[in-house]
């Protein structure tokens, strides 16, 4: 059975991406990674500029990289076990 990608936010709430082509949330998290990597390797002097002056682009960084960092070792695990588990409030 087809199942569409899934993110689960909390134990009680699971949500569904409509759209087939999509990346799921554990996708999503990667490419925004990297966007970030990329950014803070090949310009460091705008990035230590952002980080200096706090933009809001510094700050939605670390924003993310939090969040990442509660969410995606679950979401990896996820998808080498190929197996969805749910967050527990």
């Amino acid at each position: 059975m087809s199942m569409p990608a899934a993110a689960t936010h909390s134990s009680s709430q699971l949500r569904f991406i409509c759209e087939m082509n999509s990346l799921n949330e554990f996708g999503m998290f990667y490419v925004a990674l990297f966007i970030i990597g990329n950014y803070a390797r090949y310009f460091p002097d705008c990035w230590l500029l952002d980080i200096e002056k706090s933009t809001q682009l510094a700050m939605a960084v670390e924003e993310l990289c939090s969040i990442a960092q509660s969410r995606v070792p679950l979401l990896m695990l996820c998808e080498l076990d190929r197996t969805l588990y749910a967050f527990e409030d």
